[in-house]
């Protein structure tokens, strides 16, 4: 009779306990904003020039119901120096350097729950006076990305590159353990390096500079990643 008594208080006990479990909470997002101007991987020609070294760009994107407010981001792809503002409007205008790579996107928000949703990434290039051509933008970095851990001895780097004027010649792609790589290829003209070897237990850093057809340059910053034992 005892046993059963305390049987069944246990069970009492678990359906208590099991009672005052409270479920995850699961909160709503956010809809995906839609960028509009200025348009991907092209010139802004709709900015004006304010002086040699301020253009005013007008940027817009498509609202979202269910969202309070919008971050609006741009970054200078030469400097990675990022501008972050909190509008409560689809659009407004940022001054810039002129004749400059930049990438943006938009995040919405809203005050009913902490989850926010972030645009695509948009690249282009700030107006300026006087400019017929543009350099390339930085290669854009796919694999292996940064601080990305590989446990394998042969990797292929993986990037990509993207010009307004169409006219990129070649790549230069430095890597190696220290935060200076040497070059491992100079003038390649594809998108990416098989069968490089790597050690395990090593921490490996490279980047790529894009070439066009005028001379032009730019470099896609220091990426590092690192191998394990394997």
């Amino acid at each position: 009779m005892r046993s059963r008594l305390i049987f069944l208080c246990i069970i009492v006990m678990v359906i208590s306990i099991a009672g005052c479990v409270r479920s995850p909470t699961v909160f709503p997002t956010t809809g995906k904003p839609e960028l509009l101007t200025p348009v991907l991987n092209q010139v802004c020609t709709t900015g004006t020039v304010v002086s040699d070294s301020v253009t005013t760009i007008p940027f817009s994107w498509k609202g979202v119901s269910d969202a309070d407010s919008y971050e609006f981001d741009v970054e200078n792809l030469l400097t990675d120096s990022v501008i972050k503002k909190i509008t409560t409007k689809t659009a407004l205008s940022i001054d810039l350097l002129p004749n400059t790579p930049y990438a943006w996107w938009v995040i919405s928000r809203s005050l009913k729950t902490p989850l926010t949703t972030s645009s695509d990434v948009w690249k282009f290039y700030s107006s300026g006076s006087g400019t017929l051509t543009y350099a390339p933008f930085p290669a854009e970095i796919d694999a292996p990305l940064f601080g990305a851990v590989v446990n394998q001895s042969m990797i292929t780097l993986v990037w990509k590159g993207m010009s307004i004027d169409n006219n990129i010649r070649s790549y230069d792609v430095y890597f190696g353990t220290t935060n200076t790589p040497p070059l491992l290829k100079k003038g390649a003209t594809d998108n990416e390096i098989p069968d490089v070897s790597v050690k395990g237990n090593t921490t490996y850093y490279w980047h790529v500079i894009t070439y066009d057809a005028y001379g032009d340059y730019t470099d896609s910053g220091l990426y590092q990643f690192s191998v394990t034992s394997f």
